[in-house]
């Protein structure tokens, strides 16, 4: 169970699914969001409180930043060759969705890790001047890493039509990244799957051709 992207009401629109499962006494996999649990009024922490008081079974993963935003949220950037973003000097673990959904399969087909929550990240903590030089490297195309503000990141979603209280939301999580709390690294990928996590390296070799496109 997740959030789908574009949207920010988590209380509004998962609370009843979880209601309805735990009725049903279905289990849960809910994708939270790394770094949660450290503000008790965070809406994502919300749901994973509701979840755990639900009485069904569940696990919670949080994942860190996803590398495949590099392919998806912030392609136009790497067509123009500028990664702009507020992220100012901070690193992350980026996680490859692939990783996330692995992980997430290990939890559905057991019931070994019934109850407990995983932060999932991947191996290693960069920098986005550190990946735009993977990519770069990956698809041999120059492509750098500009630190820019929340309000002139805001106006660059808007111009590419991305609704402004999401462009607000994207803005806001980037507070974590430059506070240094994402770069976090979990062995919660390896113990879940047995399989160590996916570099971005590895990613951006899988991933060339779309973000070459």
């Amino acid at each position: 169970m997740m959030l789908p992207t574009g949207y920010v009401n988590s209380l509004s629109l998962l609370l009843p699914v979880i209601e309805a499962l735990a009725i049903r006494h279905v289990k849960v996999v809910f994708q939270s969001v790394l770094g949660v649990d450290a503000d008790g009024s965070n809406p994502y922490r919300q749901v994973e409180l509701a979840l755990e008081h639900s009485g069904t079974r569940h696990v919670i993963l949080r994942p860190n930043w996803f590398a495949d935003n590099f392919h998806t949220f912030w392609r136009t950037g790497i067509q123009d060759g500028v990664i702009s973003l507020p992220a100012d000097d901070g690193k992350s673990s980026f996680i490859d969705a692939r990783d996330i959904a692995a992980s997430a399969t290990a939890t559905l087909i057991s019931n070994r890790f019934d109850g407990r929550t995983f932060n999932l990240t991947g191996p290693e903590p960069l920098g986005y001047e550190d990946a735009a030089a993977i990519i770069s490297d990956t698809i041999r195309k120059p492509i750098r890493y500009n630190a820019i503000d929340d309000n002139a990141f805001i106006d660059m979603l808007l111009r590419w039509n991305v609704p402004k209280e999401y462009a607000s939301f994207l803005a806001s999580i980037f507070y974590p990244v430059r506070q240094g709390w994402t770069a976090l690294v979990t062995d919660s990928v390896a113990r879940l799957t047995k399989a160590q996590p996916r570099t971005l390296h590895t990613y951006a070799a899988d991933y060339a051709k779309l973000l070459q496109a």
